[in-house]
């Protein structure tokens, strides 16, 4: 059963998400890739030429969400928020590796058992190489934001906190989400993927500004 179909107690829930953080940390293991984006069954890069520097990933991933004609959909005050995020990348990703990441790691895509015990992950469709914290800031219900019992126990089960370092980086992984639901949700008019897109810019302005 999908975890996100299934009706867990609040101590279910978290010792399911303490048994995902588990099952990451063993992916996360496997170690760093010499790129970043989609790959072949092998490993290797899916486009070329690839991507090795973390910044100009980040960067390019951010500006494809927020150019051109997306500009408008963003208010003054979050195009701010935005190239502040921007600013920060040089300083926080230099040197980042690549890890192999599933990139979608949420409820929607966890198992459980009948007895709602964490049983395993599906969809790997979105899975490339990544920067580690991307692997956080994927969740439909925005728990990093409005559960955070919960990711305390996904860490919990990770094995450890995330440094000074990656908690600033995983701000700006979660304006990268904001954006692409804002963004996303907009040209396909999902107003309440966007409408929630546009809440957690807010509350990340109040973090990074």
């Amino acid at each position: 059963t999908l975890m996100q179909d299934a009706s867990l107690t609040p101590e279910q829930q978290c010792a399911a998400w303490r048994a995902a953080g588990e099952a990451l940390a063993a992916l996360h293991a496997l170690g760093p890739g010499t790129h970043f984006g989609t790959c072949r069954s092998d490993g290797a890069p899916a486009a070329m030429p690839p991507v090795t520097d973390a910044i100009a990933y980040i960067l390019d991933d951010l500006t494809a969400w927020t150019a051109g004609s997306r500009e408008a959909f963003y208010s003054a005050e979050e195009q701010h928020l935005i190239a502040v995020a921007q600013g920060m990348v040089g300083n926080v990703f230099a040197g980042e590796p690549a890890i192999p990441c599933h990139r979608d790691y949420n409820p929607y895509n966890w198992l459980v058992d009948e007895s709602g015990r964490w049983a395993g992950v599906i969809d790997f469709e979105f899975s490339r190489w990544d920067v580690r914290v991307a692997e956080f800031s994927r969740y439909p219900e925005w728990e990093w934001w409005l559960h955070p019992e919960l990711m305390a126990a996904l860490f919990e089960g990770y094995g450890r906190a995330l440094t000074a370092r990656e908690e600033q980086q995983l701000l700006i992984s979660h304006v990268q989400y904001a954006v692409s639901a804002v963004s996303w949700g907009s040209e396909h008019d999902f107003t309440g993927f966007a409408s929630e897109g546009h809440a957690a810019l807010a509350h990340l302005a109040q973090q990074l500004l």
